[in-house]
């Protein structure tokens, strides 16, 4: 559970690295469950601000590459919601980071079950 402190303006997150068999599978599917209630956007936000974890890959020369608008929500949900999608892993791909968390939102996210799976 992450609850923004009042008067919070920054991102709430958790960080969860994956290390991929090599070779990695060509796409994933990730997911998973949230819930988001007194969601409220920080002054001066920006356009990606929002509830998400959207997937970065860390390439073999530690580069990143971050799918964006992968899994995003911008409102409270009704109740929990289940939530996936599939992501085409980039050739090169040795990690996975998932960040799910608040990012530059105010409010209270919920989350469970979450999953990574080879398609």
């Amino acid at each position: 559970r992450y609850i923004s402190p009042v008067g919070f303006a920054g991102n709430l997150r958790t960080y969860i690295p994956l290390k991929l068999p090599n070779p990695a599978p060509g796409s994933l599917i990730i997911s998973l469950r949230w819930r988001v209630s007194d969601y409220a956007d920080q002054p001066n936000a920006p356009e990606w601000a929002s509830v998400q974890c959207d997937p970065i890959f860390v390439m073999a020369d530690g580069t990143k590459n971050t799918v964006n608008n992968t899994l995003r929500v911008k409102s409270n949900t009704d109740g929990w919601q289940e939530v996936e999608k599939v992501v085409t892993v980039p050739e090169g791909a040795k990690m996975l980071i998932l960040q799910p968390g608040l990012y530059c939102v105010n409010g209270t996210l919920d989350l469970d079950d979450i999953k990574v799976l080879a398609e």
